[in-house]
Parts: structure tokens; C-alpha cells; sequence
């Protein structure tokens, strides 16, 4: 969602992305969702697992954000970018175009950074929601064979 908002924002300069950051990037925030997941997924939800899978969620937010503006390969002064800031801080932010744009071009043409995302995504879409079946199908199996077991 950030990168495609990344993407839409104009600038007067060229703008590049590095595709080994940008793929990086993801990793910190799905990280932290799996274990914010995990730690919300048992029998109770207490108030200290609910605020360790907070600070999780957030500190993999805030790694993907900054990992992913290390991403961009342009002279740019950005603003902090945190949760509820991000349009405000898009909105204030100032680009300065010296007119020598001295940055290397390690980056691929954002179309095919698109299409790689989009992949991507929808392939951990489709995984996930395999795997969440294969769970429930495992579960309702293991409660008929303990009900079979308690009828006999």
C-alpha cells in the first residue's frame, strides 16, 4: 500500500527505486505481523501479549518505512513519516532539483517493480488463506475424530 502511494507521489526529479532495499522492506513488517499474530492467536488475550503485539506491529512498520525510503534513489529531504502522518508529512516535505542528478540508477522501471509487488502480495494472499484452510480442515477433523471417539 505504501509503495504504490510511493509510486503515485510526483516529483520534479527522477525518482529510482533499488529493488534488493525495496524487496527488503517487506520483510521487517511481515515479521512482526507473524509474531504480533502468533502471540494474539492464543487460548487468552491478555494486556501485556496485546502490547508486546503493538510495539511489534509498530517497530516492523517503522523498519519497512525507513528501509523502504533508503530504497529511493534520489536527493530528496524527507519528513518523518509515522502512522497517522503520512499525508501530512508527504504534503510538507521539499524536494530541492539542483539540476545535476548525480545519483547512480541501480533501480528497475517502476512498472516492473509494480508487477513484482503485486505478485508478490497475491501470492501471500493465496498462500495464506490456503494455509488458514488446511488449519480449519484440521481442526474440524481432529474434533470428529475425538467426538467419534467419545460416542464409542
Amino acid at each position: 500500500m505504501h509503495f504504490i502511494g510511493m509510486l503515485a507521489f510526483q516529483l520534479p526529479i527522477p525518482v529510482y527505486y533499488h529493488l534488493g532495499l525495496t524487496a527488503l522492506s517487506m520483510l521487517p513488517s511481515l515479521l512482526a505481523a507473524y509474531c504480533a499474530l502468533n502471540l494474539l492467536a492464543r487460548p487468552s488475550i491478555t494486556k501485556p501479549r496485546l502490547l508486546i503485539g503493538g510495539v511489534l506491529v509498530g517497530a516492523g512498520i517503522g523498519a519497512m518505512h525507513y528501509i523502504g525510503m533508503a530504497a529511493m534513489i534520489a536527493a530528496c529531504v524527507m519528513g518523518v513519516a509515522i502512522s497517522g502522518m503520512h499525508y501530512i508529512a508527504m504534503h510538507a516535505s521539499v524536494f530541492v532539483d539542483t539540476g545535476v542528478f548525480s545519483a547512480v540508477v541501480v533501480g528497475r522501471d517502476t512498472n516492473q517493480l509494480v508487477w513484482g509487488i503485486v505478485l508478490v502480495t497475491f501470492t501471500i494472499i493465496v498462500l495464506g488463506v490456503i494455509l488458514n484452510a488446511l488449519v480449519l480442515m484440521h481442526r474440524l477433523y481432529r474434533n470428529s475424530q475425538e467426538s467419534a471417539r467419545i460416542k464409542q
